[in-house]
Formats: structure tokens, C-alpha cells, sequence
């Protein structure tokens, strides 16, 4: 994460017009969030907490939002050869961050786990019940 905000500032200062600034605000929102879960998870962990675990898909529900809104926005940005390949790599980083998202869920999962003794998959959009 702390390599997401080091790398996705450079492709902002480009220069060459191909970056978009909507997508890049909602790489870095996304990217605040995926960090907030990670540091929950471990909160979760550490106090072996089931309610905090369990909160971890409120946030993920948000996470996966906004991958799908990048992935949209990837698709719809123009013919320009430049910009298409910025904004299919921008895809690139926030699906990687919706995954950093889904393991922090894991991570609340198996918290859970350790907690109750029963295993069971937080329900969430990569989970429908």
C-alpha cells in the first residue's frame, strides 16, 4: 500500500495529458480504504474481536464500488493510444486493491474462526448469499 501512494503520484505527473484526474481520486480513495481494512483485520486479530472482523465487508462493499467505477471509467476514457494504456494500467492498481481488500475480509473470516471455532464467509458481493 504505502508503494501504491509512492508509484500512482508519478503516473498523475506524466505530463503527456493522458492521466484522468476522477479515476485518480478514486485509485487513492480506494487506496485509503484498502489500507483502513488492513489495519482493522490486524485490530480485529489482535483483540480477537468478531464485530470488527465482521464490519470488514462494510468497507470492502466500498472498495469493490469503486473498482467497478475505475473499471468503467478504464473502458470509456477515448481513443487516444496514450491514455487507454494509462487508464488500463490504473485498472491494473485498483484491482489490486479490491484483492488487498478481499484478504483483509479473509483475514476477519479466519478471526472469526479462531474466535467461535465455526468458519463461515462473511457475505459480500464476492460472496452473494
Amino acid at each position: 500500500l504505502l508503494g501504491c501512494e509512492v508509484i500512482v503520484p508519478n503516473f498523475h505527473s506524466l505530463g503527456d495529458g493522458s492521466q484522468d484526474d476522477d479515476l485518480l481520486a478514486k485509485i487513492f480513495k480506494m487506496g485509503a480504504l484498502a489500507r483502513s481494512e488492513v489495519a482493522q483485520a490486524k485490530q480485529a486479530f489482535l483483540l480477537r474481536d468478531v464485530h470488527v472482523a465482521e464490519d470488514l465487508v462494510r468497507q470492502d462493499e466500498e472498495v469493490n464500488q469503486l473498482n467497478r467505477e475505475v473499471f468503467r471509467r478504464a473502458v470509456e476514457i477515448g481513443t487516444d493510444a496514450d491514455r487507454r494504456e494509462w487508464a488500463m494500467t490504473m485498472m491494473l492498481v485498483a484491482r489490486a486493491l479490491e484483492r488487498i481488500g478481499d484478504n483483509a475480509v479473509d483475514i476477519g473470516e479466519q478471526v472469526a474462526f479462531v474466535v467461535t471455532g465455526l468458519f463461515r464467509e462473511f457475505e459480500d458481493a464476492s460472496h452473494p448469499s
